[in-house]
């Protein structure tokens, strides 16, 4: 069996990609990569039945703006004064909040 890579769970969303496909889906999995989300992407990709590039970037961009917040909540947890932890905490969340809603119409809208 050949070793497993990195690029093994991400599936491609046409089926005969020409080279502006192929050079957007590098550029894609190079942006989520730098963010760190490479990984964190292609799980719900895959979860969610990726079907095209868009739904494949709106998984990358949602694990790139998770990994953040988790990093923004620790960094709140980190702070000795209560009032900085709130406000680093309602600000990450807040932003959260708005990005979920915005995914969430285009789950909605997939699905209709």
């Amino acid at each position: 069996m050949a070793p497993a890579t990195r690029c093994d769970g991400h599936r491609g969303a046409v089926k005969v990609p020409d080279g502006v496909n192929l050079s957007a889906s590098i550029e894609r999995v190079g942006f989520a990569d730098k963010c760190g989300a490479f990984n964190l992407g292609v799980d719900p990709a895959e979860s969610i039945g990726a079907r095209n590039a868009f739904e494949q970037m709106l998984a990358y961009q949602m694990a790139a703006a998770y990994k953040r917040a988790m990093e923004m909540l620790a960094r709140a947890a980190e702070h000795h004064d209560p009032a900085e932890q709130v406000r680093f905490a309602f600000g990450t969340l807040s932003g959260m909040h708005e990005r979920l809603e915005g995914d969430a119409s285009t789950v909605r809208g997939r699905n209709q």
